[in-house]
């Protein structure tokens, strides 16, 4: 687990306390009824692993992007930049390292533009895929 006995019954007992989890004479068990959303929501940290799950999905897609464009640029046969495939198109014969987002952003400098290609895919996800989450609205209201 990573956790000293020490660190590993501390949090045992805060799910205890929170009602997670009950305490037993053979140890620790789940009680009949799940409280887990109950206490995330009293916890203001209901949807938190929704959005973790989100944010990985879009940096796995990213550093795809990222790994396809150097599998490009390492090809041996180059096309020239007016003949690569655009984002959302594809050719019938694929070379090594076209996608779906076409070339990857880069800088006045000819640097990987790893914000702007965030932006782009940020952009083609559903509105409700990356955008408001439960924790930034919680996040919003306990601000205000």
């Amino acid at each position: 687990m990573g956790a000293t006995k020490e660190q590993a019954l501390f949090v045992l007992d805060r799910l205890v306390v929170a009602g997670i989890v009950l305490r037993s004479k053979a140890g620790w068990r789940r009680p009949r009824q799940d409280r887990r959303r109950k206490v995330s929501r009293q916890l203001g940290v209901d949807g938190r692993l929704a959005v973790r799950a989100k944010t990985y999905h879009l940096e796995r897609q990213l550093w795809g992007w990222w790994l396809s464009e150097e599998a490009w640029m390492k090809a041996p046969r180059r096309l020239s930049v007016r003949s690569r495939p655009g984002p959302g198109q594809l050719g019938l014969l694929p070379d090594i390292g076209t996608n779906v987002y076409g070339a990857h952003p880069r800088t006045a400098a000819g640097r990987a533009d790893y914000r702007q290609a965030r932006v782009l895919l940020e952009s083609l996800a559903a509105p409700d895929d990356i955008s408001a989450t439960p924790v930034q609205e919680a996040s919003a209201q306990n601000a205000s």
